[in-house]
């Protein structure tokens, strides 16, 4: 045991988990040794203790543990783990280092803890000069480092591995050395790995140099008396990784360990080896992270015991070598230590390790191992002739028959009184022997030995009988050895002997029959430990239970237990048998102690009660057996339950080899067949049929007929179970499947069914309990199986290669394989009852498809590197020459890795997915890792080299790239149960690249493409395909389709992506269309500016702006239409809006250039209008109208030729317009002002009906000549339309009712005049009263002041008011008033009242008074400063008013109003309309 030095020191508490005047102390645990220190108040505690603690070997941490000390209870505040691995040697205490402390509980901060820990050295500086201790701590140190290194490195192999330890399992090999001609015993080691152990012998005495003081040389040592190193061989030994270790006892560490130096044979120096059992024996060293460090254990050779160290021998060596200093010693042998043979020593074993988990367990023979094994063997080729020469189906049979016995006779099986008094029981005719009838079946002894057995014993009385019987049995035996020649000869040659020697046999086994002199004889210890679940018999519900145990005549009998129905004896007994076919018959009684039932136990020879029985053939046991066994009935009427446990210890003594059972020599003959067998075909050939056996089970045939033979006679002879002939061959078939390869595995997964079917129809954890073959052992072929069978899983394509012409049988085999890996889990988890584990014993409950589905994707990761690493060959030659490698873009490479994933995925679905199917979906599988490992990759790619794709690839090439990516998730992995339902992430990694490829469309489109359709364009219809666009519309949208082609290819399913794409993409079409509309308005304006007379290209102008809105509308509605997002369909209605802005100015243009025609042709109809008078209307309308009807026949037949019909109809609602225009102020509504006097002509009744006619006509002929794009109804719903129509209507009216109509449609003229630059305001008081009884009302205006008046002049300002009343029925009332004016001020004072009157009927809401303020002029005329209305019918409620108006600039009219004054003003005989039209047409003049 290693010494450690644990010192406490101080400690700084965190004040926000303590107190300051806390009680704290550290506890300190390693293994089974605890201790703390003192409490210490405060928190900066001073504890300073120490303690020395002996390692276990089993911890590898040390456990320290701070507590908080209260009243009632102790608080555990935190914890610290210091790993030993990281402890070093020193030979004194040092200042030690600060611990952070792991917080528990309420505390959330750590405290630190000042402590010291070191392991000793044994040795202080009293027994060594101090230089020589400080250079042993400091190797020592360096060995621990070197320790920990290489454990660190075996234990993360054996992790990503998964290989866990098998116990006791002969698996692997490892090496052991020995020694031909041992001088004095010596001791194998085994190399195991960077932990090195000595002897148990003195440290101190191997440090010598010479070889007497170092009595360990040939003892502890492979050397032989040469002093060479004797050459390893290879033996069985377990291949746990704990078995690698040495087994440490108290008395000292023993090991083992390899002298050989390295892999190559190299040696290491006697020097180098005692300095490294100095070492360890100093350090002792046993943990390693929670394992044991144990060896194959040391073997005595010679009969030489091991020599254990006293406590004397080591205080009297501790003195002597480092006490005289030899240092030089240490040098040397550290100089062996550090070379690179140990180096290699040191890392070897890890790498060995690791090799022999990638490698399937050792499957060699374990039979090799047992002691004298070719004298066994020997021994089974005799026992097979024994058994093939007189076979059991030659015995002859007993002949029981009904029998009556005039006296007392027992059974000779159950001992019992055969009862009644005739008819009895049943006799054999032949041998005479007597049983119940219950009993007969029990009786299986040949029946001929027995009277054979019988007549030797009364020989002088049947010495005939017995001479016939021995030639009964002569004559049978020849016959077997006549008819069985063949068999005889393949036994022969599978145990490879002569003829001569098989005779030999022969004849020894026949006199061994007929004389009888074969013997067999057993000891058998039997315990009789426990039982529990009993039946209770007694009245009281209990029973007084007790146990009676027999073998042949001999039966022995435990206590009675009383009144208990879960007894325990623990009694044991001896037994010697000398027939192998004997039974151990275990009895379960309640003994009842009244009068009745001891004369029926004396009668019977039976207890009372039957509580169940348990019958065991001796046969059956091999070695130690500890089981508990159901109690069974002994008739269909008997009430038992429970179970019994036993322990049975079986040792044979009368065969020539004691120490191998029948099941073993059964296991060496089988064996044996079947390697022969082997040999003989060249490959495993099983028989494809079932033999049903004696108890009605059907077990599959093992060999063909011949050798199937030899085996069930040796079965059936000596008594070995079908359970273990199965498992033998089960055995052995796994053997060849895991080292040849060629032991088909449908053949051991039927076996294996078989086996599975035994125990699930019986109790079969139990059954397996007491297996000949072993429960262990035959776990420990279920686990080498299943290791390989996840080896093969785990390399499946390698192993069973869907390759023509072979795939059907490789997928066979695989499905098999399957099956039986699925076998062997349910033999697990049913007959075991014990979870899944690649070991035995293993506590992991993952189910088959678990650990299938674990290895088949371990593969597919292989599989898609390999794939990757074919690729990145291919693409490393084709680029060699171009560029390095890590700087060319490696889109190639990715196309290349994705097509052969496919080429991978397909094959798997097709071959692999139908065998997988049943526990997984393989193709999904296959899917899903691809695509793991791909996206990982190609992301990692994309996203560090996005400038290099972005500047080097074509964005064609990176667009094919991503088209791929997308093909291989959509058709393999969306629908997988990893990823369906979830958005991918893959379209975010090309992000960037479909940017960049957009920015290119729009660049190539506008700046390339377009101009190239443009120039070809000859703006010339296309009638012959029904357009009536020109070609470049076809040529800019087959671009732009293009584009979005690719779009709909990627088909983004990220909605903020794919947003983000078409926003970016509908910004591509606004500007290329925008430039489109930009170069053919150019065009369109430079032919209108020409005065065209076929107005053809500017027709086919206006189509293809047309066509553009039709098919941009067609690409939006194919993007998505209004499910698009709301920031996309702005930017598709803003370009859609653009566009009809477009086309309605063209159209707004075109029509203009035709609007001279037009205003010609209306100026003749004008001037027409005046002969009216003297013509009816009917004759002079057509004349009148004939110039423009002609003229518009030649618009509209090119428009109807050469435009759509949705083109033509805003031309025609344009020209509809200009027509209604140039009627509008030509005719009804002429600029008087730019008319001459005695042109100013009102229409008249008759003249406005005639030009409402005429509109009516043009109307029509409108409707009907423009190919019905326009209907006359939304002709006449026109405001245009209505316009004239209403001011038609007006010329027909009064000028009182124009004006009336006047005021009652005027706005307020005081809020424009608000809008404007204040002019000034006027303030007023209007009164209306209407007297009663009068014919008019009275009005009183008072004109209180004028203020702020804005009026730039240069003479002097001298403002007035002027007041007009305008209404109805004015022309006999005085009408206009005015103020006196004011001088040289800007806001005047008035005052002045005027007294108005407004005549009935007429009321005061058809009349205003309209306020003009002005700068009273001597000789000019007065200049208008600004101008205020007030209607009257603002006083209609109140009756008064005062207010002020701002003045405005002039009086604002609307259309309507406007239409009125136009009307009057051609009235030019009305003084009325006249100074109407005046007062309305005032407006300001600046003055300059």
């Amino acid at each position: 045991m290693q010494d450690l030095c644990v010192r406490i020191v101080s400690g700084k508490l965190n004040p926000a988990n303590f107190e300051d005047s806390c009680l704290t102390y550290v506890s300190c645990r390693l293994g089974e040794n605890e201790w703390r220190s003192p409490p210490c108040r405060g928190l900066v505690p001073s504890y300073n203790i120490s303690q020395i603690m002996t390692v276990p070997h089993t911890d590898t941490r040390l456990h320290l543990e701070v507590w908080e000390k209260r009243t009632f209870h102790n608080t555990h505040c935190s914890v610290i783990y210091i790993d030993l691995e990281d402890v070093m040697f020193r030979y004194k205490c040092g200042a030690g280092c600060w611990y952070a402390t792991q917080p528990l509980g309420r505390l959330l901060h750590s405290d630190h803890i000042l402590i010291d820990v070191h392991f000793l050295l044994g040795v202080s500086e009293l027994d060594a000069p101090r230089d020589e201790l400080e250079e042993l701590e400091r190797r020592l140190n360096e060995l621990q480092t070197i320790r920990k290194t290489e454990m660190t490195t075996l234990r993360a192999q054996s992790q990503a591995k998964n290989f866990q330890d098998i116990k006791g399992q002969n698996i692997t090999r490892t090496l052991s050395i020995r020694n031909p001609q041992p001088q004095s015993g010596p001791c194998p080691y085994t190399r195991t790995d960077s932990y090195l152990t000595s002897e148990s012998g003195s440290v101190y005495r191997e440090l010598n140099v010479d070889s007497e003081s170092c009595p360990s040389r040939s003892r502890h040592s492979s050397y032989n008396s040469e002093g060479e190193s004797s050459r390893p061989s290879t033996a069985a030994v377990p291949s746990d990784h704990q078995t690698f270790h040495n087994n440490h006892t108290d008395d000292g560490p023993g090991g083992q360990m390899s002298l050989d130096g390295s892999e190559h044979g190299e040696e290491l120096s006697e020097g180098a080896l005692m300095w490294i059992r100095a070492m360890d024996r100093m350090r002792e060293m046993k943990y390693v992270r929670g394992k044991d460090i144990r060896s194959v254990p040391r073997e005595e050779c010679d009969g030489e015991e091991r020599q254990e160290d006293t406590m004397e021998d080591r205080s009297t060596i501790q003195g002597s070598t480092f006490r005289s200093g030899n240092i030089n010693q240490l040098d040397r042998m550290w100089d062996a230590v550090s070379s690179s043979k140990m180096k290699q020593m040191f890392t070897a074993p890890a790498e060995e390790e690791v090799e022999e988990e990638k490698m399937p367990p050792d499957t060699e023979d374990p039979l090799l191992n047992i002691p004298n094994y070719d004298s066994l063997k020997v021994h089974v080729f005799k026992k097979t002739v024994q058994a093939l020469i007189y076979p059991i189906s030659l015995s002859e049979p007993h002949m029981f028959q009904t029998w009556t016995f005039l006296s007392p006779v027992y059974c000779s099986e159950c001992e019992g009184l055969l009862v009644g008094v005739r008819k009895q029981g049943m006799k054999c005719g032949k041998c005479g022997i007597k049983c119940h009838q219950k009993c007969q079946e029990l009786m299986n002894a040949d029946c001929l030995q027995r009277a054979r057995q019988k007549s030797k014993e009364a020989c002088a009385e049947n010495s005939a009988l017995q001479e016939n019987i021995i030639r009964n049995i002569e004559q049978r035996i020849k016959v077997t050895e006549n008819s069985s020649q063949h068999v005889f000869e393949l036994l022969r040659d599978a145990f490879i002997y002569t003829q001569d020697t098989l005779d030999s046999v022969k004849k020894e086994v026949k006199h061994s029959i007929l004389t009888g002199s074969s013997k067999w004889s057993a000891k058998i210890d039997i315990e009789v430990v426990e039982a529990q679940g009993l039946t209770g018999k007694d009245k009281s519900g209990t029973s007084d239970p007790y146990v009676t145990v027999q073998i042949g005549k001999k039966r022995e009998r435990t206590n009675t237990i009383l009144q208990d129905l879960n007894p325990k004896w623990r009694e044991t007994f001896s037994f010697v048998c000398n027939n192998s076919s004997d039974r151990i018959k275990v009895r379960v009684w309640d003994e009842d102690d009244d009068l009745k039932s001891k004369l029926m136990t004396h009668l019977k020879r039976e207890p009372d009660d039957f509580l169940g029985q348990t019958i065991i053939d001796v046969k059956q046991l091999c070695g130690e057996t500890d089981v508990w066994y159901d109690l069974n009935q002994r008739t269909d009427r008997s009430d038992v339950s429970g179970q019994i446990h036993l322990r049975m210890t079986i040792k044979i003594e009368g065969e020539a080899h004691n120490m191998a059972s029948y099941h073993t020599q059964y296991q060496i003959l089988h064996e044996t067949l079947f390697s022969h067998m082997y040999s003989i075909n060249g490959e495993v050939k099983i028989p494809e049929e079932n033999k049903k056996q004696q108890n009605g089970d059907e077990w599959p045939v093992f060999f063909d007929k011949t050798a199937q033979l030899i085996v069930e006679e040796f079965a059936t002879r000596y008594g070995i179970e079908s359970i273990f002939m199965a498992m033998t061959q089960f055995s052995c078939l796994t053997r060849r499947f895991i080292t040849k390869k060629d032991a088909p595995p449908q053949h051991v997964s039927r076996l294996l069914a078989y086996i599975n079917t035994h125990y699930r129809d019986r109790n079969g954890r139990q059954e397996i309990n007491v297996s000949n073959f072993g429960k262990q052992r035959f776990t420990q072929v279920l686990d080498r199986l299943q290791f390989a069978l996840r080896q093969n899983l785990t390399s499946y394509k390698a192993v069973y290669p869907a390759i023509y012409p072979n795939e059907e049988k490789s997928m066979a085999d695989l499905k098999n394989s399957i099956d039986l890996l699925t076998s062997i889990v349910f033999f697990r988890l049913k007959v075991l009852q014990q979870g899944v584990s690649g070991t035995s014993g293993g506590d992991n409950t993952r189910r088959t498809n678990g650990i299938i589905k674990e290895r088949v994707k371990a593969c597919l990761v292989k599989t898609y590197y390999f794939i990757s690493k074919r690729t990145d060959e291919i693409y490393a030659s084709e680029y060699k020459n171009t560029e390095p490698l890590n700087e060319h873009p490696k889109t190639a490479y990715w196309k290349k890795l994705i097509f052969l994933i496919i080429l991978d995925i397909r094959m798997d679905k097709k071959y692999y997915d139908p065998v997988f199917r049943s526990f997984f979906n393989h193709a999904d599988l296959s899917a899903e890792t691809f695509w793991e490992h791909l996206s990982a990759e190609l992301k990692t790619d994309l996203n560090d080299n996005v400038q290099t794709y972005l500047t080097e690839v074509t964005t064609d090439d990176i667009m094919m790239l991503q088209l791929q990516v997308k093909s291989v998730y959509d058709k393999y992995v969306a629908n997988t149960p990893e990823h369906v339902g979830k958005i991918p992430e893959f379209p975010r990694w090309f992000e960037p690249f479909v940017m960049k490829y957009l920015d290119e469309a729009d660049e190539v489109v506008r700046n390339n493409f377009l101009v190239k359709s443009l120039e070809k364009d000859k703006f010339v219809a296309q009638i012959t395909s029904g357009n009536k666009h020109s070609s470049s519309v076809i040529d800019i949208f087959t671009s732009l389709h293009g584009t979005f082609e690719q779009l709909e290819k990627i088909d983004c399913p990220v909605p903020e992506l794919r947003a983000r794409y078409y926003s970016k993409f509908c910004q591509t079409i606004d500007s290329v269309l925008m430039e489109y509309i930009k170069r053919i308005t150019i065009v369109f304006k430079s032919n209108v500016a020409g005065l065209p007379e076929t107005l053809a290209t500017e027709c086919v102008i206006l189509c293809n702006v047309h066509q553009v809105r039709e098919e941009l509308q067609s690409l939006y509605k194919t993007m998505g239409g209004d499910n698009l997002d709301l920031s996309i369909r702005k930017i598709c209605d803003e370009t859609q809006k653009k566009l009809k802005e477009t086309r309605n100015n063209l159209v707004v243009e075109l029509v203009d250039h035709l609007k001279g025609h037009i205003e010609n042709s209306i100026r003749w109809i004008k001037a027409d209008l005046r002969n009216v008078k003297s013509k009816k209307d009917e004759d002079i309308l057509l004349e009148m109208i004939s110039p423009l009807l002609m003229y518009y026949d030649q618009i509209f037949d090119k428009f109807v030729k050469n435009c759509y019909e949705a083109v033509r109809k805003p031309l025609v609602r344009n020209a509809w317009k200009v027509t209604l225009k140039a009627f509008e102020e030509i005719i009804i509504l002429p600029d008087i002002n730019s008319m001459a006097h005695e042109e100013v002509q009102e229409l008249n009744n008759r003249q406005s009906l005639m030009v409402e006619n005429i509109l009516n006509y043009l109307k029509n002929y409108f409707t009907d000549n423009s190919d019905n794009c326009t209907k006359a109804k939304s002709l006449e719903k026109m405001s245009e339309m209505k316009h004239l129509r209403k001011v038609l209507s007006d010329y027909r009216l009064t000028t009182d009712t124009l004006i009336k109509n006047f005021v009652n449609n005027a706005e307020s003229q005081n809020w424009y005049a608000e809008q404007e630059d204040s002019l000034g305001e006027l303030q007023l008081q209007v009164d209306l009263f209407s007297p009663p009884g009068q014919e008019h009302h009275d009005l009183t205006v008072k004109v209180v002041s004028a203020s702020r008046l804005n009026w730039n002049t240069t003479k002097m300002f001298k403002p007035f008011v002027e007041v007009n009343l305008i209404g109805p029925g004015t022309s006999g009332v005085k009408r206009r008033f005015t103020t006196g004016s004011k001088t040289k001020t800007y806001s005047p004072l008035f005052n002045e009242s005027f007294h108005l009157k407004i005549l009935k009927p007429n009321e005061p809401n058809d009349y205003e008074l309209q306020f003009s303020v002005k700068d009273w002029c001597f000789v000019k005329t007065d200049q208008l400063v600004g101008v205020a209305v007030m209607p009257l019918r603002c006083l209609i409620e109140t009756g008064s008013i005062q207010d002020r108006l701002a003045l405005g600039r002039c009086v604002y009219l609307t259309k309507e109003n406007l239409s009125i004054v136009i009307i009057l003003s051609q009235r030019i005989h009305d003084e009325v309309a006249q100074e109407f039209v005046k007062l309305k047409n005032l407006e300001r003049t600046e003055i300059i």
